[in-house]
């Protein structure tokens, strides 16, 4: 019997939200479209929730340690998933604030364009590395705030042990705070330019056709959700750990010091049940699972169901049929955004096999 009262709705919810998410990384392979936000956003949404998944079938009703290469890999990766959650709210953020400059993309010279690669690369994949690796290492105990390993809780999986501590909060849990709130900011000068500025900011989303108009509110709408979705949790994360700390460990200290992470026994897993965890660290274990799994289903109602998006899937429903023995043998359109909806429908591919056989 599962420990979650809740289950399967965690395991069920999280595989569904990865296999959408995919479906829509493949659209936008497929479309082109690379806003490299929204896209290393999808894509660790992805991983998180495909993770989170495997976790709560695998240790439904147990908290025993196993597939530890499995755990110290994961852990690793779900940390780097919930730092970049904020970091691309940030990139979402400045890229809408040069969008309501009128500053438009096609614009801009080669110069730019490799500087705003560099920053977006720098702030979506290498600073989320540097905290990680600050974090810990990916098998050896060279750990600044880790206590041990990883965690097993039961109904849950393989969770990342930290201290609790006053470094610990700087380096990790912060980001969660500081970034959705330089956000808030700049989101504040993006409403004021779109106030002082609104009618050229529309001539240029219709005159820009890198920048459809559609597209653009509906980063609007993802990096507010992401905003004022990544805030509460991160505040919510910390004040658990401060909570956590001053009731249970009755102390918050600056720095539990080094040896606790390079201890024989903080090479050791530490389990979990579910009957003896206490609320904080449930509290901890539900918000860091549900917490992507939300954020990813917003990201498919605004990204997977477009036109294009819809007509990109179709377009690779039928390179996968002509992959069959009896597919169909006409070569789709070159590009699927523009594909006649009229054409034969499935039903009729298969109909013509069958009859061809």
């Amino acid at each position: 019997m599962a420990a979650d009262p809740s289950y399967p709705l965690l395991p069920v919810a999280s595989i569904a939200c990865s296999a959408l998410l995919l479906l829509v990384l493949i659209s936008r392979t497929i479309l082109q479209s690379w806003n490299l936000g929204v896209t290393i956003l999808s894509f660790f949404l992805f991983l998180h929730t495909l993770i989170v998944g495997i976790d709560t079938i695998v240790w439904s009703d147990d908290y025993e340690v196993k597939h530890v290469l499995y755990c110290d890999i994961t852990t690793r990766v779900k940390m780097f998933a919930t730092l970049v959650r904020p970091a691309c709210s940030l990139l979402i953020t400045r890229r809408l604030s040069k969008i309501v400059s009128a500053r438009s993309v096609t614009s801009a010279s080669e110069r730019e364009k490799r500087v705003d690669l560099c920053i977006e690369l720098g702030m979506g994949l290498v600073f989320p590395g540097i905290v990680v690796g600050v974090f810990c290492s990916l098998t050896l105990p060279l750990y600044i705030v880790q206590g041990s390993r990883f965690q097993i809780y039961e109904g849950f999986g393989c969770q990342s042990a930290v201290n609790v501590d006053v470094v610990e909060l700087l380096l990790i849990e912060s980001w969660g705070l500081t970034l959705p709130l330089i956000s808030i900011v700049l989101y504040s000068r993006i409403i004021w330019e779109f106030y002082r500025n609104g009618r050229e900011t529309n001539r240029f989303l219709k005159s820009d056709s890198l920048v459809a108009r559609d597209i653009y509110l509906r980063i609007i709408v993802l990096g507010c959700a992401d905003i004022f979705f990544t805030l509460p949790v991160g505040a919510a994360q910390m004040i658990i750990a401060v909570n956590y700390g001053l009731h249970f460990i009755h102390r918050l200290p600056f720095y539990s010091g080094w040896s606790s992470g390079h201890s024989a026994a903080s090479s050791a897993p530490e389990i979990f049940p579910f009957s003896e965890t206490s609320s904080w660290a449930l509290s901890t274990a539900y918000i860091s699972s549900w917490a992507p799994v939300a954020l990813g289903y917003i990201v498919i109602l605004l990204f997977g169901f477009t036109p294009k998006a819809r007509a990109s899937y179709r377009h690779a429903y039928l390179q996968v049929l002509q992959l069959l023995p009896c597919g169909h043998r006409k070569r789709p359109p070159s590009h699927p955004v523009e594909m006649d909806f009229a054409e034969a429908s499935s039903t009729e591919v298969c109909d013509e096999c069958c009859k061809r056989h």
